[in-house]
């Protein structure tokens, strides 16, 4: 993945979306930070992002049911989820085929960066010139050996 991009990402946690928002921002990208999913969703209605990254347990509206939303009304964009619940991820099962890539709380800078390489390759290789919708893919919901690579540094 080469480029900067515009990351929405979406936490109920003001000092993890702090955290996110310096390592995003070390690597260039341009973050918006919000902390439900109904702010998420307004943010999406009034500006195009490149990239949602979505934490899972969240007050109301969780992760997974924001994934669902998104991918209805806007399938071209790829999701991130991180979460330090992936069992009770697996256990709801209802929202994980919304999301394009699982990230097991705490990760390290490195694991943010595979992630995003992975789901804009993802997006960008199978309709190249557009993003375009896809499976999931984790380290702990699929298979790791299917996972690319990634090959490039944000």
């Amino acid at each position: 993945m080469q480029g900067k991009y515009k990351v929405l990402l979406v936490d109920d946690d003001a000092s993890v979306c702090k955290a996110y928002t310096m390592l995003l921002k070390s690597d260039g990208h341009e973050v918006q930070t919000v902390d439900n999913g109904g702010a998420a969703l307004a943010m999406l209605k009034a500006g195009k992002f490149d990239l949602i990254i979505t934490d899972y347990l969240m007050p109301g509206m969780q992760g997974d049911e924001l994934a669902r939303l998104i991918k209805q009304n806007w399938p071209n964009y790829p999701i991130i989820m991180a979460t330090a619940s992936v069992e009770k991820l697996n256990d709801a099962g209802k929202g994980k085929a919304a999301v394009d890539y699982v990230l097991e709380k705490p990760f390290t800078l490195a694991e943010l960066r595979e992630a995003m390489i992975w789901v804009i390759n993802l997006f960008t290789e199978d309709q190249p010139g557009s993003l375009g919708t896809h499976g999931m893919m984790s380290k702990h919901l699929a298979t790791p050996d299917c996972a690319p690579k990634p090959t490039q540094q944000l």
